[in-house]
């Protein structure tokens, strides 16, 4: 059996944390939104200051005003 190295968890744990994003926003800017919670939960697993969660939120999340929210916030909290 082959032992993943840390790196290779941390890509496994993002990609599965990224197959589960949220489904109770309620689409109003709350200030402790599922989605804010949701993406730092990435940065926090992303194990490189968040970019692969920045990249992961980039390619995944396809509305455009969510995403730029997204984005902004975790930036404005230096998630990343």
């Amino acid at each position: 059996m082959i032992k993943k190295n840390t790196s290779e968890r941390a890509t496994e744990e993002l990609r599965k944390a990224l197959m589960d994003p949220p489904v109770n926003c309620c689409m109003s800017g709350c200030s402790n939104c599922v989605w804010i919670a949701y993406a730092e939960t990435l940065a926090a697993l992303s194990k490189d200051g968040g970019e692969q969660a920045k990249k992961m939120i980039e390619q995944h999340v396809t509305d455009t005003s969510l995403k730029a929210f997204l984005l902004t916030e975790l930036k404005m909290r230096k998630c990343f």
